[in-house]
């Protein structure tokens, strides 16, 4: 993998360890988004997935976030971002909504980054950003109740993390690539 690639279709994935060894998958029961291994560590049991129209002066296009909190749509619309919640936000440059069951088929976008951040006890913050990997998106609905869905094999040094997602809209008019970049606090 030399960068993130934007793909049509569904990705074939098996996230493995060195010794080949697979992952299991980690999502609450009744999610339609999972992430299978980890980044330092840190794992992601996902309990919310959102899609985040993304429209600033320098980036355009959709973030998906994932996170172990529920709530986060909200907490985003609000200013108040569940600062606490280990995420991984996926940013897809120039995805644009797209008719059911169509894609424009992509290779390597510029711009494109998976941004994992996992926080401590203390309001300790630890973030890992990657530009190496896949996201394969299915269908990009962004509208009141739709959902955007895909897949994602993402590589942060020698962590590989992959999974599925079905994220919901959040209306929240987000400016940049990582939206918890602009609310994120701990209180």
């Amino acid at each position: 993998m030399s960068a993130i690639a934007v793909v049509g279709g569904l990705l074939s994935l098996a996230a493995c360890n060195d010794a080949g060894e697979s992952f299991g998958s980690r999502s609450e029961p009744g999610s339609d988004s999972i992430v299978v291994g980890d980044v330092r560590g840190e794992d992601l049991v996902v309990h919310e997935a959102i899609a985040v129209r993304v429209d600033g002066p320098s980036a355009h296009g959709v973030a998906i976030i994932l996170t172990d909190r529920p709530g986060m749509c909200g907490a985003l619309r609000d200013d108040a971002a569940l600062a606490t919640a280990n995420t991984l936000t996926l940013f897809v440059p120039d995805a644009l909504p797209t008719e059911k069951g169509s894609i424009d088929a992509r290779s390597w976008i510029s711009g494109s980054e998976a941004t994992f951040t996992a926080w401590e006890p203390g309001c300790e913050e630890k973030t890992y950003v990657s530009t190496l990997g896949e996201v394969a998106l299915d269908a990009v609905e962004l509208e009141p109740g739709q959902r955007t869905s895909g897949t994602f094999d993402v590589a942060f040094d020698a962590d590989r993390i992959g999974g599925k997602f079905a994220a919901l809209y959040c209306d929240v008019g987000a400016t940049s690539p990582n939206p918890l970049d602009e609310t994120a606090r701990c209180d």
